[in-house]
């Protein structure tokens, strides 16, 4: 017999920060191409509801909260900060949270990790980017959500243009897909792959 197991969960509260988001694309910091995308955008954001960001699974940036042996939760940058901000010892037990961050949170933080190794923590010179591509159920995850965190991190817009297209498919009509191996295979191009062997392997599978 399979029963639902009901476990703590972590939320972001998203009203304020959708707020701001809003008002950068009403006040023209980005422009939603073709504009009319820009209505489903709004309708999105101000019915947004409050992001569950924690997940069960095996991989991912860990959640950052601490908890002791009678159940209170720290949280904070790092378990030194932890140990910091509320005094304690070190050899105090402090049992990091199991679960992993969202993916969709967390690659929400693509425009600052540019920005995290900088001395004098300045966007200067990294924001914005010009323009910014996404299919439209991306950008309501992806696009929608950097822009958020990019003005409450930031100050800034992360990208000046976002343009909205379809579905990308292949030479066949389907679906472009890692899992279908009918993409680049990232590897290839970490390790340096050449141009000819690049086109050899991707015409002849």
């Amino acid at each position: 017999m399979i029963e639902p197991f009901l476990t703590d969960q972590w939320y972001v509260r998203v009203e304020p920060l959708a707020a701001a988001a809003i008002a950068a694309v009403e006040q023209g910091r980005i422009r939603v191409v073709p504009d009319n995308w820009k209505n489903t955008y709004y309708e999105w954001m101000r019915n947004i509801q409050d992001w569950c960001i924690s997940r069960q699974i095996w991989w991912g940036h860990r959640i950052p909260a601490w908890y002791d042996k009678e159940g209170n939760v720290y949280v904070g940058r790092s378990e030194d900060e932890v140990r910091r901000r509320h005094d304690l010892p070190p050899d105090y037990p402090l049992v990091q949270d199991d679960d992993v961050l969202d993916t969709w949170f967390s690659s929400r933080s693509g425009p600052s990790r540019r920005w995290a190794g900088r001395s004098d923590r300045s966007a200067e010179g990294l924001l914005p980017d010009q323009r910014a591509g996404h299919r439209l159920r991306h950008h309501l995850l992806l696009g929608g959500p950097m822009i958020m965190m990019g003005l409450k991190f930031m100050g800034d817009v992360p990208f000046r243009e976002v343009y909205i297209h379809g579905l990308v498919r292949d030479a066949h009509g389907d679906k472009m897909s890692k899992s279908k191996g009918n993409v680049l295979d990232p590897i290839d191009l970490i390790d340096g792959i050449g141009l000819e062997a690049l086109v050899e392997k991707r015409t002849s599978a």
